[in-house]
């Protein structure tokens, strides 16, 4: 690992050390046909963790759950980061995801009435899947989605 190269910080919408721009990460795995939102993060960590909600049509959905097969959803996902974030610099590159099975919600606070991401909110819902990330990319499975967080 290059450890001269990774965010730290987070201030504002840019992480310190490289300035990497969650949103220009978060647009570039967005214009995948396999993934419906993404949340990424930096601080406090050696590398970018994306936290993923897979397409509707590509096995994602609030109401169908995840794909039959988990490890071939986790493949494709996984390479359509790498194709995705091929244009981005090193300190841009996701080297750990979750792939979620629901969408980020209003009613829970993780979206804006704009549909715009509350990081804060997101990253307190999911702070055991970003916390538990260590390299491996992992499935959240039905029944385990976070508490609901209405009024934030």
């Amino acid at each position: 690992r290059d450890l001269h190269s990774f965010p730290t910080r987070r201030s504002s919408d840019l992480y310190s050390c490289k300035k990497v721009s969650p949103t220009r990460v978060e647009s570039l795995l967005a214009a995948s046909p396999l993934v419906e939102q993404a949340a990424v993060y930096g601080e406090g960590r050696s590398a970018l963790a994306a936290l993923v909600v897979p397409a509707a049509r590509h096995g994602g959905s609030a109401t169908c759950g995840l794909a039959h097969d988990a490890a071939e959803l986790r493949a494709k996902i996984a390479a359509e980061i790498g194709l995705r974030l091929s244009v981005a610099a090193q300190e841009e590159q996701v080297r750990e995801f979750v792939i979620l099975d629901r969408p980020f919600s209003i009613e829970r606070g993780e979206l804006t009435p704009k549909l715009s991401l509350c990081r804060a909110v997101i990253a307190q819902n999911y702070a055991a899947e970003l916390a538990a990330m260590d390299g491996a990319p992992t499935v959240i499975h039905a029944g385990q989605a976070p508490p609901l967080n209405v009024g934030r």
